[in-house]
């Protein structure tokens, strides 16, 4: 497939839960919302999977400005990671990420998973005290074969 075009990628629907799951606890954590509220985020999460399990089997395509990190994965062995953007820019601004941690072109990040553990990239945060570690491989790894490096889905 060409960059830029649009492509779908298949997100396991145990992923769309971890998300869910994910970003509720981070709103808890912050102190709000409420418990209730929180918990009814979780839970609508959980229905709309369970819809889009329903209505399109057992993978959901990927969301506009999802990026595809492969410049080095399927040469490791490794499906290529799908970085999902747009649960990042709903909790965060640009700037907590950009510059600083990565440049906003696409290729220009020379990441790997030394580089995460050490704590550089996704590592600043994922690191067991601000998000969670990156130990379950398929939680990122989750593109299909063949993918190229840059936005899954939009502009190129």
């Amino acid at each position: 497939m060409t960059r830029g075009a649009p492509e779908l990628r298949s997100v396991p629907i145990d992923k769309l839960f971890c998300l869910c799951f994910d970003f509720s606890f981070s709103v808890r954590r912050r102190g709000m919302p409420p418990r209730s509220i929180t918990h009814l985020l979780l839970v609508l999460g959980l229905l709309a999977g369970a819809l889009l399990l329903v209505a399109t089997g057992p993978t959901i395509a990927g969301f506009y400005a999802d990026m595809v990190l492969n410049s080095k994965a399927e040469k490791r062995g490794m499906p290529p990671v799908v970085f999902p953007h747009w649960i990042h820019r709903i909790e965060f601004k640009c700037k907590v990420c950009h510059p600083a941690i990565f440049e906003m072109r696409s290729g220009s990040n020379d990441i790997d998973m030394n580089k995460i553990i050490n704590g550089q990239f996704c590592g600043k945060c994922h690191n067991g005290t601000v998000a969670w570690k990156p130990v379950q491989c398929a939680r990122c790894h989750s593109g299909q074969p063949g993918l190229t490096t840059g936005p899954l889905l939009g502009v190129k």
